[in-house]
């Protein structure tokens, strides 16, 4: 059987080519806010995902096993999908069927994630072994299935001695729609159009174990957002930089702190006479998550994480009211609960409570209500994580 294996990731690799681009998944919401919101930036890069799997990247990248699949499923629910405000959903409570509402089924959803990872192990140099990987991941929402993704993810890991690992990788998200956007370029008729964009992203990322108790990573990502024809102006360089660590003193427990610096540049045109809204920003990440491993199969996790945004619009408040000198910061509280079922199986659940805060200069005498760009949101998942 094991001839087979090499055949059998490969047919992996060439599956999830299949799936991002020879699936049709339209996607589309209607969420006011010009940015893409915090589940969705989050998926290239996110502080669960950089804090919580230092060790199992260690295990996988010196284990023995030269072919490794690993096979997720979660059931996530989301009070509060597209990020609304209570304003907009007391608006969409009186007419879900407006044109500001376009696609959007329900304020809440139950999402079904779907993930698929091929990995290869190959001893190519005297240093260490070099590991290969290749994945999908669908997003699948039951109400809102205009919303509905898929993404592509390869990396490359090379373990340098016994205490470096460095990777680089690239995901890949087609035709990602997000919203439905008042396009202020239109002269005239139905203003409210599909906001929609494919992104590429490449990120580059060190591991360091400094001791038996400390392990340290640096991860840098670079994205590139293709936005789509009517909203071409908001065409974003995003850049981010992330430094994060894992102690554990103790057999019981271990603390994950991080930081991330972000900064995002949107420079694009439209080559209409209209002045564009202009989303440059920078900011920080904060925060950290603390694990427990008590003399058990489970293991609980305890994290927070707050997130601090300036933007930086050229244009007047007059001309940019959503978007000059405005200012934001987003709360997250999160709780997890793993058991492990088997050696290579795991159950887990999940809970996250998020909300955004907002100042922007113009609320007063410019925009209708500073409150519609906050919102808040309970988010709960249940999932399997299996590895063969």
């Amino acid at each position: 059987m094991k001839k087979y294996r090499r055949w059998f990731v490969l047919a992996v690799f060439v599956m999830s080519f299949i799936l991002v681009f020879g699936v049709d998944v339209g996607v589309s919401s209607a969420d006011m806010l010009p940015e893409v919101s915090e589940r969705e930036t989050g998926l290239i890069d996110s502080e669960h995902e950089d804090t919580e799997s230092a060790d199992n990247w260690w295990e996988t990248a010196s284990g023995r096993k030269r072919f490794r699949l690993n096979m997720g499923a979660k059931s996530i629910y989301d009070s509060n999908v597209f990020n609304y405000s209570r304003d907009e959903i007391d608006l969409y409570d009186a007419d879900s069927n407006s044109n500001r509402f376009d696609g959007v089924k329900s304020i809440d959803d139950v999402i079904t994630e779907l993930s698929i990872i091929g990995q290869m192990r190959e001893e190519m140099f005297d240093i260490g072994p070099t590991t290969f990987s290749v994945g999908t991941e669908a997003n699948i929402y039951s109400e809102n299935t205009d919303r509905t993704y898929m993404k592509l993810k390869t990396s490359v890991r090379q373990n340098i001695g016994k205490d470096n690992i460095v990777r680089g990788g690239y995901t890949f998200i087609p035709d990602y729609f997000i919203r439905t956007l008042y396009d202020g370029d239109q002269a005239a008729g139905d203003r409210y159009r599909k906001l929609e964009f494919t992104t590429h992203a490449g990120h580059l990322k060190y591991w360091n174990r400094l001791s038996d108790i400390i392990t340290w990573w640096l991860r840098g990502t670079y994205e590139y957002k293709d936005y789509n024809e009517h909203f071409q102006e908001r065409d974003t360089h995003a850049f981010r930089l992330t430094c994060a660590m894992a102690v554990k003193p103790e057999k019981w427990y271990k603390i994950n702190p991080y930081f991330r610096y972000f900064w995002n540049s949107a420079d694009g045109t439209d080559d209409e006479p209209d002045i564009d809204s202009d989303i440059s920003r920078d900011g920080f990440d904060t925060g950290g998550n603390l694990w427990f491993y008590p003399e058990s199969k489970f293991s609980y996790m305890l994290g927070y994480g707050f997130r601090w945004t300036q933007y930086d619009s050229s244009n007047s408040i007059e001309d940019d009211p959503y978007h000059s000198g405005r200012k934001q910061d987003r709360h997250r509280i999160k709780g997890r609960v793993k058991y492990a079922l088997r050696k290579n199986i795991d159950l887990f659940t999940e809970y996250a409570y998020e909300i955004r805060n907002v100042d922007v200069k113009g609320a007063d005498t410019l925009l209708e209500e500073e409150s519609i760009l906050e919102y808040d949101k309970h988010v709960g998942t249940v999932g399997i994580a299996i590895r063969f």
